[in-house]
């Protein structure tokens, strides 16, 4: 008993002990956000919930980035107890992380780990939002654009000066303004179109800039290009000198598919960039080490260059085997292809099929149209009581009073449990001394009954014995 006790003083230490927390990575609410935002050093700020595994690990590299950079204040918001702040900033999923620059507040649509926030924020607080390409750039144009992120080009007609382009082509000031928000994630260029190289003229093998084709005239109006991955083709996007509402939002839509790269790697530092609102996800689920793997991913990436209705997305089949079996899918089944409604908890799984370009392109039709029922995720309960233990855990662990209830009724369990147990051996105990005693008596009584019977054949046997004699004697 001892022992149990020791043990759960010192689980309880473990949990209740207050982490080191960074002087620069402040707890934000709704009454001193107002202070921290007029000092101007608050430059980044993370909005999270209880119980949200993504959210839990966000903050883990959000506490590395705030230890890199001592002189930036980075603040976390938690919205189940700030939700005045939370719908001010109009939170819906989680986590999300906001840039809070002196002129605007910006929200992040990148990666989440350390490495792609610290890029992130250097680039929006030191770097340009948009790059001029001149001849100079234009000699090194493929090491320009193979920088593992979205290239996205503007091309201005021949007869606009790109300084005066803001002025004089409402579209593209527009256009600026978009690309604000996605600073840092992609990286924005700007050409004339008279600077465009022709075809052979480019001393790299790679350039997508030479020799572009477009069916229109600028018109004066734009053309956006858009590399996500130098080995696939470039989308275009043609804007008119003026646009509307709805043409705006098509680019924004626009912009955001092409931020992601063409297939992304499901994982927790990007899984809130795939789930996109009204955004179907195409799964690829894959074994690392087939053989199969190179060529069907490779194939899987050139139809998302032109596929602009669904988010790519690749899944590692063999380490996240149990999150695949929610589709029916096994390790044996791969590679596969589903397409999933995470709002809705429902998948499409292509079946029977060896999963060919064109079979891929009919699949995502046939969903689009209607044409193919969708299945309901399956309930893993094994998962659901695991979920339910770790967010005791995690509630445990956040309140130290909680935590210290929950080990003090447990070893009142273990205590009560000790003592009925005791109890009842000790009855056991009573009751089998009780029984041997009666077994003891009982025992007792046929051992006499025997010895009287016994003395009593003896005597009968006498008293035959006198009686023979006593016959022999009278002959």
């Amino acid at each position: 008993m001892k022992l149990t006790i020791i043990f759960l003083l010192l689980a309880i230490n473990i949990i209740c002990y207050p982490k080191k927390i960074p002087r620069n990575y402040i707890q934000i609410t709704n009454e001193n956000y107002e202070h921290y935002q007029n000092e101007g050093t608050l430059k980044m700020i993370h909005f999270k919930r209880p119980h949200c595994k993504p959210c839990e690990w966000a903050e883990s590299e959000f506490k590395k980035l705030s230890l890199a950079k001592p002189e930036i204040k980075f603040g976390v918001v938690d919205c189940a107890k700030q939700k005045a702040l939370c719908q001010d900033f109009k939170i819906t999923n989680y986590p999300t992380v906001y840039y809070c620059g002196s002129e605007r507040k910006t929200k992040y649509l990148g990666n989440y780990d350390q490495y792609s926030l610290q890029q992130y924020l250097e680039s929006i607080m030191h770097g340009k939002l948009i790059n001029e390409i001149g001849k100079k750039e234009l000699q090194n144009i493929k090491e320009l654009l193979s920088n593992n992120q979205t290239n996205i080009v503007v091309i201005v007609p021949k007869e606009t000066e790109i300084e005066q382009a803001a002025k004089e082509i409402p579209s593209y000031s527009k256009f600026l303004q978009i690309a604000q928000k996605h600073q840092g994630i992609i990286k924005f260029w700007v050409i004339n179109e008279q600077n465009l190289p022709k075809i052979g003229k480019a001393k790299e093998s790679y350039n997508p800039l030479s020799g572009l084709t477009y069916s229109k005239n600028l018109l004066g109006g734009l053309l956006l290009l858009s590399i996500r991955d130098p080995d696939f083709e470039a989308q275009q996007m043609w804007l008119q000198k003026e646009i509307d509402e709805l043409q705006i939002k098509a680019i924004e839509d626009w912009v955001l598919i092409n931020s992601l790269p063409l297939m992304v790697e499901y994982s927790f530092k990007s899984f809130h960039r795939i789930t996109l609102p009204n955004k179907l996800i195409l799964l690829s689920i894959v074994d690392p080490n087939s053989p199969k793997t190179a060529p069907f991913v490779q194939q899987t990436k050139q139809i998302s260059v032109k596929e602009n209705r669904l988010v790519f997305a690749m899944v590692d089949g063999i380490s996240l085997s149990v999150y695949i079996k929610r589709f029916g899918i096994k390790q044996k089944d791969l590679p596969s292809v589903v397409i999933v409604d995470y709002e809705n908890q429902i998948h499409y799984l292509l079946k029977n099929s060896d999963n060919s370009p064109n079979e891929i392109i009919e699949f995502i039709d046939g969903v689009f149209n209607q044409e193919i029922q969708p299945n309901k995720h399956e309930a893993n309960i094994l998962k659901t009581l695991y979920l339910a233990f770790k967010q005791l855990f995690i509630i445990m662990k956040q309140h130290a009073i909680i935590a210290s209830l929950f080990f003090s009724f447990i070893a009142l369990l273990l205590f009560v449990y000790s003592r009925f147990s005791n109890q009842i051996d000790g009855t056991s105990l009573e009751n089998n001394e009780k029984i041997n005693k009666e077994n003891g008596k009982e025992n007792q009584k046929r051992a006499e009954k025997k010895l009287t019977k016994g003395k009593k054949n003896e005597n009968e046997n006498e008293n035959e014995q006198e009686k023979e004699k006593d016959t022999r004697k009278e002959k």
